[in-house]
């Protein structure tokens, strides 16, 4: 699960990076308006909180898979010798 999460990370890194780096070339080529390329931008940081949530889901559920419950939480007494 964390390789999992770390693949995921680093996928997302890499196109985000590559996002930013081609969408102002992309706004200038469609010749989009100010207020439109600044939703384009919202957009891409929104999805890209989604997925970093993932990742964080994704390394908390690792970190806690696999652990036994505790059940006794207290030594058990011990027995009575005379009765």
């Amino acid at each position: 699960m964390t390789l999992l999460a770390l693949l995921v990370y680093l996928i997302e890194g890499m196109l985000f990076i590559a996002f930013l780096y081609w969408i102002p070339d992309l706004m200038f080529a469609m010749k989009l308006s100010p207020k439109v390329s600044g939703w384009l931008y919202t957009m891409i940081f929104f999805f890209e909180d989604f997925v970093f949530a993932l990742v964080i889901i994704l390394l908390v559920g690792a970190a806690y898979s696999g652990r036994k419950a505790i059940t006794d939480s207290a030594p058990a007494p011990p027995p009575e010798e005379f009765a």
